[in-house]
């Protein structure tokens, strides 16, 4: 909803500044701003960016733990001087190797 509109002129230039009135995503506050400002406050774009990268993180942990636990396992069955060899599938999955 737009609610002001501001014109300035200086020397043959125009300047035109929209307000609008917001919604903050986290506290559902209504405020008033540019009309690309999406928080309240600096508390609540913090907020939002905590939880964003505590999602992020979580899901990084768990797939760099799966990845560890695939090099570990084809480090034990290669060793270091291998660089290509053929492994029977059924070794992989007796040793818990993950595929997806």
């Amino acid at each position: 909803m737009w609610f002001c509109v501001y014109l300035f002129n200086k020397k043959s230039y125009s300047f035109i500044a929209y307000e609008m009135k917001n919604k903050c995503p986290i506290c559902k506050k209504v405020f008033t701003g540019r009309t690309d400002k999406k928080y309240c406050s600096i508390k609540c774009k913090s907020i939002y960016n905590t939880k964003l990268n505590k999602v992020t993180f979580n899901a990084c942990t768990q797939t760099d733990k799966i990845l560890h636990r695939n090099r570990s396992i084809l480090l034990e069955i290669l060793g270091t001087n291998v660089q290509k060899k053929k492994i029977n599938r059924m070794i992989l999955d007796f040793k818990k190797f993950n595929f997806n």
